[in-house]
């Protein structure tokens, strides 16, 4: 999973981003080899962090015990989570899966990401598209 990790890492560079909101399950079942339908992974230049709550997060480190994705129990709204992270990982400039976005989930992030909120379109799937030996 790490190096589909710094694949992704390297396409948001080149697209002049320094981080990734994914929300999208199928997406984070591919980066992390964790199935849920309850999370979000942010990935930046220097960490990934699976956002989820209580219910998913024990299995998630029973599953995953030497993997180099951090995670974050959702303890309060996923907003006040990801400005929380955004402030320890000083991140700038956030993209995020547009296509699998609400309208008004884009509007309570943009309020966290007053100028830094970039749209990205289909950077994950087309990794999924390519067989990889993982």
């Amino acid at each position: 999973m790490n190096s589909r990790l710094q694949r992704l890492r390297s396409i948001l560079r080149n697209k002049g981003s320094d981080s990734l909101l994914i929300t999208h399950p199928a997406n984070i079942s591919y980066l992390t080899g964790f199935h849920t339908q309850d999370s979000f992974l942010l990935l930046s230049g220097e960490s990934a962090v699976l956002i989820t709550d209580s219910r998913y997060s024990a299995e998630y480190r029973d599953c995953n015990k030497n993997s180099s994705i951090d995670i974050c129990e959702r303890k309060q709204n996923i907003f006040q989570t990801i400005k929380n992270i955004k402030k320890k990982f000083g991140i700038k400039k956030l993209a995020f899966e547009q296509e699998h976005l609400s309208f008004s989930f884009y509007r309570k992030l943009s309020s966290v990401f007053s100028r830094g909120l970039t749209p990205a379109k289909g950077l994950i799937e087309g990794m999924r598209a390519v067989k990889d030996p993982e």
